[in-house]
């Protein structure tokens, strides 16, 4: 940077928007359509993607973004590094939405937020090897699910949701209180299928009203606590 004459120069790197790409879009449209004087506020930052992300879910105070979106961006739970790992190593790579509702174009399946929340909520983890360790048991967990049931996972989400909770958003709550009974009662993965094939998922089972994952056909406020406690009360003895 040339204090005396105000100029910066980048001779090499990557130059990323962090925010402001819609803005930026604006004024492209506005100078296209007339050579108007436009002048915008630019700060450059010289950044690890890490730290980007960080500084980004600092300054998001104006137009805020999703929810979901923000907590990836700051990942500063242990339980972030778990879930950015399902995101690599797992059959969830491209089925986990950073917004808080999975998106129907895109087939996914859960948000971020559903399984990082639940995940923080469900296990003690003290370091980042705590957090890499069960990454890999979970990565286990969801491959043996999905390959189990590749038409509700893989196949047919949409047409299988319409019909069925068995691949609901909350319902991935259930799978990470399953996941853990499963590991701290020392039942073998193989075990999996089983179980879930115990549950009927279907959305005309009475069992969801009245346990309040559903009310009048559509899910409920209290829809994700009560399909953790559907998981947290499920009798595994009895199919295991």
């Amino acid at each position: 940077y040339d204090a005396a004459k105000k100029q910066l120069t980048i001779k090499s790197g990557e130059i990323d928007i962090l925010d402001g790409f819609h803005r930026i879009n604006g004024f492209v449209a506005a100078l296209e359509e007339d050579d108007v004087d436009l002048n915008i506020q630019v700060a450059i930052k010289n950044y690890s993607t890490r730290k980007a992300q960080t500084y980004v879910g600092q300054i998001n105070t104006i137009n805020k973004m999703d929810p979901s979106h923000l907590k990836a961006l700051k990942a500063d739970r242990y339980s972030d590094t778990v879930v950015k790992e399902l995101q690599r190593e797992s059959d969830l790579r491209g089925k986990v939405s950073q917004t808080s509702r999975p998106s129907k174009l895109q087939n996914h399946l859960v948000s971020y937020s559903m399984l990082a929340d639940t995940i923080d909520q469900q296990f003690t983890l003290n370091s980042k090897k705590e957090a890499l360790e069960l990454a890999e048991y979970l990565t286990r967990f969801f491959d043996m699910l999905i390959g189990s049931y590749p038409d509700a996972f893989m196949e047919n989400i949409e047409e299988i949701r319409e019909k069925s909770l068995i691949n609901n958003n909350n319902t991935f709550a259930g799978y990470i209180v399953l996941a853990k009974r499963m590991k701290e009662e020392n039942i073998s993965l193989s075990k999996l299928k089983n179980i879930i094939d115990s549950i009927d998922f279907s959305r005309d089972n009475p069992m969801w009203e009245e346990i309040g994952v559903l009310e009048k056909g559509r899910l409920s406020r209290r829809s994700r606590n009560s399909m953790i406690k559907f998981f947290e009360d499920l009798d595994l003895e009895g199919v295991t």
